[in-house]
């Protein structure tokens, strides 16, 4: 959208009028992918823990929609590699959410519209998709242009590069055939 921030808020507006008490979401025991993936995404943005009974938890707070409105949107970079994480699958799009739940697509719709915000703030390096951890809800990124992993913490909303510096001659040098590391 031309103004992603303007499309953010009417998102939420939407979703004011629509479910204001998150009755839609609150009904799900155990909701579809695109659902799950979803509220995954916005409590990741809130730095909330993204799995599905956290979540349930975070939506049904009666602050909940006036944290969205007041979300820092100068923050947008510090979150812009984790949202990225997310729009790798294929059904974390407002029509495929949509399929199951108004309510989480006006969601997706309000994460979208930062996502394409975040777009227009350039990061110093890029990563591939991540994977969330089951056990401790960090998120691991594999690096694209950077040197290492990056790891992000919900729960202390902190970032950091760990293991070896992947451009290391000594490290390249040890790759075996199809670029495994043999080492």
């Amino acid at each position: 959208p031309p103004d992603a921030l303007a499309a953010a808020s009417e998102a939420l507006d939407e979703l004011v009028r629509a479910d204001p008490d998150m009755n839609e979401l609150m009904s799900w025991d155990n909701p579809p992918h695109p659902v799950r993936l979803t509220l995954a995404a916005v409590c990741t943005l809130l730095h909330e823990r993204p799995e599905w009974d956290n979540a349930r938890k975070v939506v049904s707070d009666s602050t909940f929609i006036g944290k969205l409105r007041k979300f820092d949107r100068a923050k947008i970079k510090d979150v812009a590699q984790i949202l990225r994480m997310f729009f790798s699958d294929p059904e974390f799009q407002p029509e495929s959410v949509g399929q199951h739940s108004s309510t989480a697509m006006l969601l997706c719709k309000w994460t979208c519209a930062l996502e394409h915000q975040s777009r227009l703030i350039p990061l110093e390096h890029w990563w591939w998709g991540g994977v969330l951890h089951p056990d401790s809800g960090r998120i691991y990124f594999m690096p694209g242009d950077a040197d290492r992993v990056m790891v992000f913490d919900p729960d202390s909303e902190t970032r950091q590069l760990i293991g070896p510096n992947l451009s290391d001659e000594k490290l390249l040098s040890r790759t075996g055939s199809g670029g495994k590391y043999t080492g």
